[in-house]
């Protein structure tokens, strides 16, 4: 292990299952840790959780950045090493080279939900508090298509079916088209796109095996308080969208409503993640559930048992700011391949000491 410091629509499945349109850290052991911890959550009834929450990321933060990020050359072995929140590692591939940089998430809490109090969705509430009571790494940038035609290539897996591609901004299902040729020009360099949830889950099998980890794709919680790394507000910078700051259609970059960006394109957020709003559409782990109801947040997917859909976060380089905000989501059905809609991975880290004291307790 090496480590170191008229727009365009989308056909999807809102809260109340009618069919809309979308617009436009810590001591690592060897041995596989299981994924599944107790979680827990509460609903918010006062300001106060919020306050501790806030100051607790703002601790956690100062104290990875005061420990630094050293570098290495260590190769992965039966020996542990000790790595802090905000540091990266990557892991090598069994097949030769090396897996995607991932970044070391520190345990906390946080509010999960429409926050701000702006542009909520019924979906995004009620706002919770969640624990995550384990650090785990998550990919700096979204997969891109140089990783997963690396995969594609090692084991011969074929995206069968149609994706939804856009072409003179007008979108729809071909048979031709596919994370190869999503219906606009990309680079290796930018974020793979036209993948399903079982394309994701796949690619993160195929690290599993390679690097003998436990890759995974994300939970939604996990994502919403990774894309948060401590704020409370619309996006991780502030409540307004700015300009520059994501990929989205009104966004104002280069690539704003007609492409993907290469992944890292933007400023990372204070956990030092990419292009956690827009770019493309990540999936996770969970089924939508019902929030309402109790079933979720929870740091552990939602629910457990399979389901025909999965979650998307962070909104896409198609989408109006409204749904690029860290609160932001929705769900399609998990064959489903669209020219918006990417992923990034997840790895499980072994519950120890974390260095600066962030050991969940």
């Amino acid at each position: 292990m090496q480590t170191r410091s008229s727009l365009p629509c989308l056909w999807l499945a809102n809260d109340k299952g009618e069919c809309g349109y979308l617009l436009g850290p810590a001591r690592f052991a060897v041995h596989t840790q299981a994924r599944s911890s107790s979680r827990r959550y509460r609903r918010i009834s006062s300001s106060r959780s919020m306050i501790a929450s806030l100051a607790f990321a703002a601790l956690a933060f100062s104290q990875a950045a005061a420990a630094g990020s050293p570098q290495s050359d260590a190769v992965h072995d039966k020996a542990e090493i000790t790595i802090a929140p905000g540091e990266s590692l990557t892991d090598a591939l069994g097949s030769g080279g090396r897996g995607p940089e991932m970044v070391v998430v520190p345990d906390g809490s946080f509010l999960m939900g429409c926050v701000s109090g702006r542009d909520c969705q019924a979906r995004e509430l009620p706002v919770r508090e969640v624990e995550i009571e384990r650090a785990f790494a998550l990919s700096r940038l979204e997969v891109t298509r140089a990783e997963f035609a690396r995969f594609a290539e090692a084991t011969g897996y074929l995206a069968t079916g149609s994706c939804m591609s856009r072409n003179h901004g007008l979108e729809r299902r071909r048979e031709a088209r596919g994370w190869r040729a999503p219906g606009f020009r990309q680079t290796d360099t930018h974020p793979v796109a036209c993948v399903s949830w079982d394309d994701a889950k796949a690619y993160a099998e195929w690290l599993s095996s390679e690097t003998g980890q436990d890759y995974r794709l994300p939970t939604e919680a996990e994502w919403e308080y990774a894309a948060r790394a401590g704020s409370s507000s619309r996006y991780a910078w502030g409540n307004a969208v700015g300009r520059r700051r994501a990929n989205c259609a009104t966004c104002e970059s280069r690539w704003a409503g007609q492409t993907t960006a290469p992944a890292g394109a933007f400023a990372a957020n204070a956990f030092g993640l990419h292009d956690m709003h827009g770019n493309v559409w990540e999936w996770v782990e969970d089924c939508p559930g019902n929030r309402d109801a109790g079933e979720s947040p929870d740091a552990s997917p939602n629910p457990a048992a399979a389901c025909a859909a999965r979650v998307l976060r962070g909104g896409s380089w198609s989408n109006l700011p409204e749904q690029v905000r860290s609160a932001s989501r929705s769900w399609l059905a998990a064959e489903s391949r669209s020219f918006n809609l990417g992923f990034r991975v997840a790895r499980d880290i072994a519950p120890a000491t974390l260095m600066g004291g962030l050991a969940p307790q």
